[in-house]
Formats: structure tokens, sequence, C-alpha cells
């Protein structure tokens, strides 16, 4: 047997070994002994895998914390009394006899546990940077080069990269000229979580490694990156342009605007529109008279600007209305400027069906610069009025 083994590193041939043992010893999983656990205390991890329990359940079966179960099974808590293994004993006997064990299931559950373990494991940064706060132009052109390099171009974001160098996120977050707010609603992770990343107070999991290179990936899909946009996108988030480039920091806004996850009713209208083969461009930025106004969809073969959003509560006619009166507002603005331009509001209304006609009407008499208002199923005019 392997008794001195840490068995929280076995092969899969190896936890065949201890498995094949251990059925042996509990006649076929039916009785667990305390000398068993005095033997190995680690064997709880292997009755835990047979049972395919999360160290959290496994604990809270035992009457114990999900800690303790932890460092058991790391070693660093030690059963060695007899009256006290039989406490865990015990239910460990009824919990197996409620299930069936079987090797080919176990091995199931020991390859999730070897797989989550593996994620567990976090190697130190290779290479180091400057966090944001601490950064000065000087060292910028060095970063810049070293993910180049390390990107062959920027065209390959492995996720090693990021566990190499965890704080490349920041470098990336300055190219895409993204502050921790907006990189955490294209990436659904937390502030907190990117400025420790940042600042090297935690390594990244490898999954989380995969997951950060697959978003990078896809925000610089088609993307021209230049180290002068880049220094002037350091500029901006380190707030050295104050309130004197105004324009330029709200045309970078609506330029990232598309970076953001559509809404699923967006998504509908697009699908929509991309059945029919209709061109159509996402996030369009048109000029107003004195204002620039991300739209959510353009048709640029006839003109036509479409706003999309959807509202859950139609008792509350003040927001929809609010809401509604603000893209007609918007409308104006850019038909001041493009009198040819046609404008169509999309609203789906969530709630009772016999408060939709009601909300129409009451929209409807506020609106003056939009051509065409459809409400939920009304959307399936939208093609005919398209063409």
């Amino acid at each position: 047997m392997l008794k001195n083994e840490d068995l929280r590193n076995l092969n899969e041939e190896e936890f065949k070994q201890v498995y094949e043992y251990l059925r042996i010893k509990t006649e076929n999983f039916k009785t667990i002994t305390p000398s068993l656990i005095l033997e190995n205390n680690q064997y709880l991890l292997i009755f835990r895998i047979c049972l395919g329990l999360s160290q959290k359940e496994f604990a809270k079966k035992l009457g114990k914390t999900k800690d303790w179960c932890r460092h058991t099974e790391a070693k660093r808590n030690k059963i060695e009394k007899v009256k006290i293994a039989e406490r865990y004993t015990k239910k460990i006997t009824e919990l197996i006899n409620k299930k069936e064990v079987k090797l080919e299931n176990s091995l199931i559950n020991w390859e999730k546990y070897n797989s989550f373990s593996k994620d567990q494991i976090l190697p130190e940064a290779e290479i180091k940077l400057k966090s944001f706060s601490k950064l000065t132009e000087e060292n910028l052109k060095d970063y810049f080069d070293l993910i180049k390099r390390e990107t062959n171009n920027f065209t390959e974001i492995s996720s090693e990269l990021f566990i190499k160098i965890p704080q490349s996120i920041l470098i990336f977050r300055i190219i895409l000229g993204l502050s921790y707010r907006k990189f955490n609603q294209v990436s659904n992770i937390s502030e907190k979580q990117i400025r420790n990343y940042e600042h090297l107070t935690n390594n990244i999991k490898p999954t989380l490694a995969k997951k950060i290179s697959n978003i990078v990936t896809s925000l610089l899909i088609n993307k021209n990156i230049e180290f002068q946009q880049f220094l002037e996108n350091y500029r901006i988030l380190k707030g050295f342009y104050g309130c004197r480039d105004l324009n330029f920091l709200v045309n970078q806004g609506l330029n990232r605007l598309a970076m953001i996850k559509p809404t699923k009713y967006e998504e509908e209208i697009a699908k929509l529109l991309e059945n029919q083969n209709i061109k159509f461009e996402r996030y369009k930025i048109l000029n107003g008279v004195k204002s620039r106004f991300n739209i959510d969809f353009y048709v640029p073969d006839k003109n036509i600007a479409i706003e999309v959003f959807s509202y859950n509560n139609c008792k509350k006619r003040g927001n929809i209305k609010s809401k509604a009166c603000l893209v007609d507002h918007r409308f104006q603005s850019l038909k001041s400027k493009d009198s040819k331009l046609r404008t169509i509001m999309c609203i789906r209304i969530e709630g009772k069906p016999i408060l939709h006609n009601y909300v129409k009407n009451y929209i409807d008499m506020e609106l003056l610069n939009t051509d065409y208002l459809l409400i939920n199923k009304e959307v399936n005019n939208l093609l005919y009025l398209i063409k």
C-alpha cells in the first residue's frame, strides 16, 4: 500500500490501488472501522471521492466545517484517538451504505477532483510589473513591447500568459481603454478581483486564466493596436486630461459601449435582422446637432436608426415614459442634423397583457420624433418598415 504517499496527488493507477485496498478492508464498502482512519487520515479523502461529495458537503455530513475537511485532507489536522475516529466512521458507514460504490463511478469522481485540485495550484508570477498607481509613461513602452512579444503582436493570447504575467490584465485593460468598472461589465469579474490580480495580491487560477484569455481575444478582434493609442488610453484612465478635452473623452466612451454585452432583447432584434439578410451596424455613433449618440442599430442602406429596450413594470408609467422621452429627444437631435433619418423605437413590455395597449397609447402621445413605435409583437412589423 501507499501508506507514505500524499493521497491528494495519486495518479489513476494509484487511485485504483487505494480503492481496491479500501474495498477489501471495508468488506466491499460496508463497514469503515476507526482503525482504518487511524492508519491513514487521508482515507477520508478517498471515501469522499467515492461518495461524490464536495469538501463542504462531506464536512456538513460529518458535522464539521469545510476548513476542517480541507486541513485533514492536507494532513494539517490529525485524528489520533479511536473515539474521535469512531465519530466519523459511523457517519461515513451510514452514508456509504446508502450508496452503491463502484469503481467506474469513483474514477469519474476522481477525475473531477483531480481537475479541480489542479486548478487550485497557483504558481507564482514569473514576471512582475508595476501596478497602475505606480506606473509611469517611461514604464509603458517596455510593458507594451513585452506583451506584444509574448502574444506574437497581440494575435496569440494564451491562458498561460495570465499565469506567467498576471498583470498583463492591466496592459490589456489599458489597450482596451477600460476602467475597472467597464472591465467588470465585459468580463463579469469583480472589480476587487481585477485589482487583486493587478496588484499581485492574488494569483490567477488556470480556469480563470482561460476565461480571461477568451474574453480579451474576442475584444481585440479586428482592433489595430498601436502604442500611441495605448499611451492615450493610459492618460485618460489616469485622469491626465481632466475636463480639458471633454469631447475626446466622450467619444472614447461612446466607442467603448460596443464592448458591453448586449441585452437579450437586442440579441433577438439582431437575429431578426440577420435572418432577413438586412445589413446593419451595432452601436453606431451618429452625429446630432450638438452631441454624438450611440444608437443600438443603424441600417445604412435605408438610413434608419433603431433604439431597443425592455421594461418589466408597466404600473410605474412615469419611468417608462421618461425612458421613451429620452430616446425620442435623442431622435430629435439626430433628425435636426439629418432630416432624412427615419427612427424606430422597439419596446418589450413584460407584465399583464391588459396593460400593454394602455401603455402604448400613453407613450405614443408623448413622442414627437419617433417615426414608428413597436411594442411587443408589433416588432414583427420591423422588417416590413425597413424594406
